[in-house]
This record gives structure tokens, C-alpha cells and sequence, in this order.
């Protein structure tokens, strides 16, 4: 679902270290359920999220680059987490009976 390609007003608003984001991925995902969920049987909400937190950090090699060691990596690790576990509990609510499918732990 998600794989290094936040939009750039979301990234304005403070990326993934910001906490609204998470309202974001959610409604995300419920766009992607509706449309895909018929034909996707396996979903993967986040590719490489150690990857993810530490461009809020210590890692300079990938986009936003943003230099907030210490804190920036711990906020958008919490805040995946946070996202995945809503994503994770939307589809288990409202389309995993219907649509069968299987969403990654």
C-alpha cells in the first residue's frame, strides 16, 4: 500500500512524524478496499518502514532526508505502527468477510 510515495501536502504537514497522517493512510486504505479488494487477497500496508522512520533521521540516502535524530525516527515509527493497526482493523471491520482476503501482521 504504501511504498515511498507520500504526497507532497501531507509531507508539508510534517510526514510520517506527524500523527494526522495515520487519519490519512486510513481513509487511504478504505479507498483501496473498495476498489481492489475484489482482486487483491494479500495486502502489505508498509514496504520497509525502518527505511521510512529513518529519512526522519540518521538516513540521508532517502527522501524526505529530514534531520530530526532522535525524536523524527521514534514519531514516524509510531505513527506507522499506528497506521497499520487501523488499516489492519478496518479491513477486519468492515471487508475481510466479503472480500476473504488477508492482510499482513
Amino acid at each position: 500500500m504504501y511504498h515511498w510515495d507520500l504526497p507532497q501536502p501531507l509531507q508539508d504537514i510534517g510526514g510520517w512524524p506527524n500523527p494526522v497522517i495515520a487519519d490519512y493512510f486510513e481513509e487511504y486504505t478504505r479507498i483501496l478496499f473498495t476498489h481492489f479488494g475484489d482482486r487483491v487477497k494479500w495486502w502489505i500496508t508498509f514496504n520497509e518502514p525502518l527505511e521510512v522512520c529513518t529519512a526522519y533521521g540518521t538516513n540521508r540516502n532517502y527522501a524526505p532526508s529530514i534531520d530530526a535524530h532522535g525524536i523524527g525516527e521514534y514519531l514516524a515509527a509510531h505513527t506507522i505502527l499506528h497506521s497499520h493497526a487501523r488499516a489492519y482493523r478496518l479491513y477486519d471491520r468492515i471487508f475481510r468477510k466479503k472480500q476473504r482476503g488477508i492482510e499482513m501482521k
